[in-house]
């Protein structure tokens, strides 16, 4: 941790009145005489960190810093981390490729795709008004639902079709007549039972395909009489988030619902699912722009 210090011929006080707090600070002060190959993974981590903030950078790159630790000690460090910037009240831009990290830590988020920004701005303007299809499916755990369907309207009500399937849109259709993406974010369904929703609430009558139950909630996938959304947008959300949720390859979309856990819904069992179509999601079928 003195390595950088010394290098440039800082005073031994300065040098030991630094690393003393430092260490102090991120809980490894037991273990400064210790080699390298004594310490846990987490440790490591910590004393990289503390190289660091002996500088007194004006700002700290992260990049993936926490990639190599297991799914608790990730934990623990993403909030060790948090207490750190209170702390020291330094600019960080902090690279992860895990939405979790990025919607948990950040004040801001930058969304890169191949290079280029696609949307900066605080963690739930992200989630409640993203920009783009790549946005929406990169955001929020478990991912957006997806499925192609047809905006057309009657008797004076704007619609959206999918399969066997209608949804009522409480909104005027930004075009009428056309092909487009629908969005549905897994908690904007519920069991008819447990929805909240107002009266208005649209209703779709689904097959359980596999319920996860984990305590707190149930997760459910399930299967819809449509064909899975092919554009590369969600070609790319497959490639870069593991366990998206996006599967290629499947003849008909795949969806994913999160649930009350005092819900009945098992595996191949039906369920009626009220969704809350004040928070649906459309999009430009060719180029993935949302659509207002």
């Amino acid at each position: 941790m003195a390595f950088a210090l010394k290098l440039r011929k800082a005073a031994k006080p300065d040098i030991t009145k630094r690393i003393d707090g430092t260490s102090s600070m991120l809980g490894i002060g037991n273990y400064l005489k210790r080699k390298p190959k004594l310490l846990s993974g987490g440790q490591k981590q910590r004393v990289a960190m503390g190289r660091a903030i002996v500088r007194r950078p004006a700002a700290f790159l992260m990049d993936e810093p926490l990639s190599n630790l297991d799914a608790k000690l990730r934990v623990q460090m993403r909030t060790e981390i948090q207490e750190l910037h209170q702390q020291l009240h330094t600019t960080t831009m902090y690279v992860t490729h895990d939405q979790v990290e990025a919607m948990t830590m950040a004040d801001r988020v930058a969304v890169m795709r191949d290079g280029v920004l696609q949307q900066i701005d605080r963690p739930q303007k992200l989630y409640d008004e993203p920009v783009n299809l790549f946005v929406a499916g990169f955001i929020g755990s478990p991912a957006m639902n997806l499925v192609p369907a047809k905006l057309g309207s009657s008797n004076g009500r704007a619609w959206a079709e999918f399969g066997s399937h209608r949804l009522d849109l409480p909104k005027r259709a930004p075009q009428q007549d056309k092909d487009v993406i629908l969005g549905i974010r897994p908690e904007s369904m519920e069991d008819v039972r447990f929805a909240h929703y107002s009266d208005s609430a649209q209703t779709l009558d689904v097959t359980v395909g596999i319920a996860e139950p984990l305590g707190s909630e149930v997760i459910v996938h399930f299967e819809m009489d449509s064909p899975p959304v092919q554009t590369k947008d969600v070609f790319d959300l497959a490639a870069d988030l593991e366990g998206s949720g996006y599967q290629l390859g499947r003849e008909h979309a795949t969806f994913t619902a999160r649930l009350h856990p005092r819900t009945d819904a098992n595996d191949g069992t039906p369920l009626k699912l009220a969704v809350d179509v004040e928070n649906l999601y459309l999009f430009d079928k060719e180029t993935g722009a949302a659509l207002s």
